[in-house]
């Protein structure tokens, strides 16, 4: 893909090295693929959302008892899992100075998320050094899906 210079664009070596980022950045159609990874829900929000739909007719008082033997049966005590490390470190403040972020849709297709060309952060905020694709790489994602 070509690549045209717009803002929040960066050249590899106008990224300082002690920034930690990779020399490269990824590309459009491996950071589409990041966040449908990185956004699918967790075992505990899949459980979860299944126990709902499957509780929609059912009494409140089922479906409580139903998730509290679920959870001692997994070990959760309904306490879900840990969310650290990954999308849950928070956005490298270096990300609204240099690189460009994309908009893609997230696992479940219902909200939009952009996401770093370097660092691979996603946030569902617009980030301020965001700015819209051109021609090219619109028909370019299109074409990717």
């Amino acid at each position: 893909v070509a690549r045209g210079i717009m803002s929040g664009d960066a050249a590899p070596e106008d990224i300082p090295e002690e920034w930690g980022w990779p020399k490269e950045p990824f590309e459009p159609e491996d950071l589409r693929l990041y966040v449908l990874e990185e956004t699918k829900p967790t075992v505990q929000e899949a459980w979860d959302e299944s126990l709902a739909a499957r509780s929609l007719d059912a009494k409140k008082e089922d479906f409580v008892a139903e998730k509290a033997f679920a959870n001692l049966l997994l070990n959760k005590e309904g306490t879900g899992e840990a969310r650290e490390g990954g999308v849950y470190d928070g956005i490298d403040p270096n990300a609204y100075k240099k690189g460009k972020w994309y908009r893609f849709l997230n696992h479940k297709g219902d909200c939009h998320v952009y996401v770093h060309n370097y660092t691979r952060n996603i946030t569902a905020n617009r980030p301020a050094n965001y700015a819209e694709l051109t021609e090219e790489e619109k028909k370019f994602l299109k074409k990717l899906g």
